[in-house]
């Protein structure tokens, strides 16, 4: 290949980009044929079924609906238009979320692909306010009606970010759905309505309509259960990491396609940002290079160490009291299947704490809960570590942990007197409690180690375990944690970490158990208990 050659190609590739922070254009970015991704979407439609969408934060719902409004127009069979429900989050007045809906839907006729919808929009009966008389307290059913009674052909609407609005404002609008639903046989109405959240907006009305018990039949008309994006298959990340290939001559070699899945799960979103780390800002846009597994992996800690906009999302609900009881013990090495209601404290959860850490595409269930995917798990520890960060010592003027470099004993007991010290505020202050004893300490290490080492949380088996991983000189040490009531069992953990150890996965293996509970606090004797488990060096602390 001649260089006149490669610059052809490159400059086609400088077009298109790897996106991670919206909605997908085939125009302007990679991407795969969204709507393989929802199978059975328009098989409802076509059942004139109205439906429900759930997905985590940038997994794909909105480049999905653009798919379904494009392919609808263009087949030409019927209508179909998209209308954001982001504009009315926390509106609380019903007129004022309504009037602001009316507008938002009148707009979304205005900048349709649809001629016969952009025709809609001019007319002026629907450019009327919720409050006119016209539409007698019933503004968006009413509004629906008349938007029908103008077209030619059946319309099918598709309300992203249902899960925005809350209480009355909520209650209204699925009234005046149903309300249009039960006379769509004799009047206009849209023949199918999608709904898409980050939540089963369905769940929604009971959660945010304390002591309302809505009708069951509120959401007859919805289809049972709700569809769910797909994340990417390993072929699909290939097949999508191809087309910059295709475009630029820069392949990703399938060592760094496999450990791009394993970074991210298939989630879309990291699958994304971790090409467009390194082709874009590794890289800097030099197409000459290959992309391998190390860069895939510089790309994974350099979206960790930047704030990046797909944890915005997460930080924010991770205050809630159902993430917290899922994230907690999760993180802190117990077993998290499901909360029963009696077992409800203080931290206000309930049956269904799982649900929300599950929505939010924090965590996966099977059999028990278990971080999504590594760099989510990572996120997490590094996110709510530094509210345990707040019981260390801050380090003097001029000091230096980095010349010190103390050997890994030192700093387990250097940690243990000042958790023995200082650990039960760190718990008083600290808003996951069950996680504070490992979060204190990848924090702690985090502070020792952060001028020689590279510090980082490690999920380490399924449901179970999380570890704190520290490589230096080449050299990467395991220190495992675990929290009891009362006298610890630890054998399953150490048997993990001799195998570890016997398959060279680890050059040094520890283990740190906390006793006690929450209330109480946990506790860990000074003293250091040296354990020699087939080679394997594991220290055990027991309170």
């Amino acid at each position: 290949m001649t260089r006149m050659t490669r610059t052809t190609r490159t400059t086609r590739a400088t077009r298109k980009s790897f996106n991670a922070a919206g909605p997908c254009d085939p125009a302007d970015h990679y991407m795969l044929p969204a709507l393989p991704r929802l199978p059975g979407i328009k098989n409802l439609i076509e059942k004139k079924k109205s439906f429900v969408i759930t997905a985590p934060p940038r997994s794909g719902k909105t480049t999905i609906l653009h798919s379904v409004v494009f392919d609808l127009n263009k087949e030409g069979k019927r209508l179909a238009l998209r209308c954001d429900l982001e504009t009315i989050r926390g509106i609380d007045d019903v007129d004022g979320a309504m009037n602001a809906l009316l507008e938002n839907l009148r707009l979304s006729l205005r900048f349709s692909g649809a001629e016969a919808l952009k025709k809609a929009g001019e007319d002026e009966s629907l450019a009327k306010p919720a409050s006119d008389p016209a539409f007698k307290g019933r503004p968006l059913e009413l509004w629906l009606r008349t938007l029908c009674s103008r077209l030619e052909k059946d319309l099918v609407i598709l309300f992203d970010g249902a899960d925005c609005p809350s209480g009355g404002v909520l209650m209204s609008f699925f009234r005046q759905l149903r309300s249009g639903f039960a006379e769509s046989g004799r009047n206009p109405f849209p023949r199918s309505v999608g709904l898409a959240g980050v939540r089963d907006v369905r769940n929604r009305v009971p959660e945010t309509c304390p002591g309302e018990r809505p009708d069951p039949l509120l959401f007859v008309d919805f289809a049972k259960n709700p569809l769910t994006p797909k994340d990417f298959t390993l072929a699909e990340m290939k097949a999508l990491y191809a087309q910059h290939a295709e475009a630029s001559g820069q392949a990703f070699t399938g060592k760094a396609v496999l450990r791009a899945r394993q970074w991210s799960e298939g989630h879309p979103g990291l699958v994304n940002a971790l090409a467009g780390e390194v082709v874009e800002n590794i890289f800097d846009s030099d197409y000459d290079l290959k992309v391998t597994e190390a860069l895939i992996d510089d790309a994974a800690k350099n979206i960790l160490k930047r704030r990046n906009p797909l944890f915005d999302r997460l930080s924010e609900n991770l205050p809630d009291p159902g993430v917290r009881r899922v994230v907690g013990p999760m993180l802190a090495g117990g077993v998290v299947s499901s909360f029963p209601k009696d077992e409800a404290d203080d931290v206000g959860g309930s049956a269904d704490d799982g649900r929300f850490a599950m929505d939010l595409g924090l965590v996966k269930k099977n059999g028990s809960f278990r971080p999504a995917n590594p760099i989510y798990h990572a996120a997490l520890a590094r996110h709510l570590s530094f509210s345990a960060m707040t019981f260390l010592p801050r380090k003097r003027e001029g000091e230096r942990t980095d010349r010190e470099k103390p050997g890994m004993m030192d700093i387990l007991r250097k940690f243990s007197r000042l958790w023995n010290k200082s650990g039960h505020d760190c718990l008083k202050n600290f808003f996951c409690p069950e996680a504070a004893p490992y979060l204190a300490l990848f924090a702690f290490l985090h502070e020792v180690l952060g001028g020689t080492a590279e510090v980082k949380a490690e999920y380490a088996g399924p449901g179970r375990f999380s570890d704190i991983v520290a490589i230096s000189g080449g050299k990467k040490l395991v220190v495992a944690t675990e929290c009891h009531r009362r006298c610890p069992e630890t054998r399953e953990n150490r048997k993990r970490l001799e195998k570890l150890m016997e398959r060279k996965l680890a050059d040094d293996c520890w283990m740190v158990v906390f006793t006690g509970n929450v209330k109480k606090g946990f506790e860990i004797q000074e003293s250091v208990k040296w354990h020699h488990v087939s080679g394997c060096r594991i220290i055990v602390e027991i309170g």
